[in-house]
């Protein structure tokens, strides 16, 4: 199976998903199966939550408050 990424818009009207780039490597007729995520951006970091699991995500944060320190 393969899969892929994309960016798309939701037509509530017409209850259709337009992509934002071309689908490439699908043909025409494709039986798809499609996960579907509301990306809300009022954060830039919303984008990417929950990317990381627990333990990736501790050790991300860590990284960069070493590269980035608060002073005090």
């Amino acid at each position: 199976m393969k899969g892929k990424t994309l960016k798309a818009e939701y037509d509530a009207e017409h209850k259709t998903v337009k992509f934002l780039e071309p689908l490439e490597g699908f043909e025409d007729g494709d039986n798809l199966v499609v996960f579907v995520n509301k990306v809300e951006l009022d954060h830039p970091l919303k984008a990417v939550s929950g990317i990381l699991d627990d333990e990736a995500g501790e050790s991300f944060a860590r990284a960069v408050e070493e590269m980035f320190p608060i002073e005090k």
